[in-house]
């Protein structure tokens, strides 16, 4: 018989107690902010991953959940990040009395540091400094969203819980994506800072480098389908794909001169983590996506990618230069 006073047993209970509600909550069309229901596998999954706080999604969190359903998976890694084994063992200390002589053999040496009302003590504590924490942080974050960001007040507020339990949690389950007229300035700096003008600074002190030594070379860089369609809800990361390929452009026309060629691939939907979220699986939206630009429906693999940036690199390659290679599948013809 399943004693659920052990907390070894106790452990795996509540984590798919909290899993299987969660599940069931995020499947009602209520969750979703279109209004319809969301496939069984990615409710199951997110709550999965909020209840056990590993940060991975399959679905964009403030695109594809509502407001309620965002607000149960805040819960539900505020759940998982307060410790489920850490409560399941206290609680087990606090009945410890009733249990048999191996259960008690488990727990003996904390049973030795904690009582029953140390125990207690020991949750209103825990659970004390993760609120006053919390709402700290929060209180941060609502003023930088809205002084930053331009945030309505209530946006600001809720924007600053979601990601002040987030992070205490170590959830890390937001990737926004904005319409235009909403994006904000610092959004639009930060993604091109990482996605433009780290590109820059690359192409900077490699072709200096080759002009010091005297040797010709070869320069790939990494743009996206979104180099030449446009990425919805993502103006920013669409106009610095687009702005990879000028700089790649300039660059050659530029350099062409001293032995250099520049050239930039623009890939399709490849299995990388960051698209499945290591699961290998993709969510409703990403699935839908694959279909319409795949021919094949499959997604790349990154082998693919790299031997395309291994030929540019190659002396095979030594006639192309100032090229936006699209190495999709054929999924821009579409």
């Amino acid at each position: 018989m399943l004693r659920f006073r052990d907390p070894i047993r106790l452990i795996p209970v509540l984590f798919l107690g909290f899993i299987i509600v969660g599940t069931a909550i995020l499947s009602l069309p209520l969750a979703t902010a279109d209004g319809t229901r969301a496939p069984l596998l990615t409710a199951f999954f997110t709550a999965t991953s909020a209840v056990s706080v590993t940060g991975l999604i399959v679905e964009d969190t403030p695109v594809y959940w509502s407001l309620f359903g965002q607000t149960v998976v805040m819960i539900l890694f505020q759940i998982g990040g307060f410790g489920i084994m850490t409560a399941a063992t206290l609680f087990g200390l606090m009945v410890g009395r009733g249990f048999g002589l191996r259960d008690r053999m488990a727990t003996q040496v904390e049973r030795n540091r904690l009582e029953t009302g140390d125990a207690a003590s020991v949750l209103k504590l825990v659970f004390k400094i993760t609120i006053y924490v919390e709402a700290a942080v929060a209180l941060v974050l609502a003023a930088r969203f809205a002084i930053t960001h331009g945030m309505s007040i209530p946006a600001a507020i809720w924007h600053g819980v979601f990601h002040s339990v987030s992070a205490f949690n170590n959830a890390g389950i937001s990737h926004p994506s904005v319409p235009f007229h909403e994006l904000a300035r610092e959004a639009w700096d930060e993604m091109l800072e990482v996605n433009l003008t780290s590109v820059f600074l690359c192409m900077k002190h490699e072709i200096r480098q080759m002009l010091d030594t005297g040797t010709a070379g070869a320069i790939v860089n990494t743009s996206s389908g979104a180099g030449v369609v446009p990425a919805p809800g993502q103006p920013h990361y669409t106009a610095a794909k687009h702005a990879v390929l000028g700089l790649t452009r300039c660059a050659a026309s530029e350099y062409v001169k001293f032995g250099i060629r520049c050239n930039s691939i623009l890939p399709g939907m490849v299995d990388t983590p960051m698209l499945t979220g290591g699961t290998g699986v993709l969510g409703e939206r990403a699935a839908a996506l694959l279909a319409r630009v795949s021919p094949t429906g499959e997604l790349l693999q990154p082998a693919q990618i790299a031997a395309v940036a291994v030929w540019l690199c190659s002396d095979s390659a030594d006639a192309v230069n100032g090229q936006a290679i699209v190495a999709d599948g054929g999924g821009i013809m579409r």
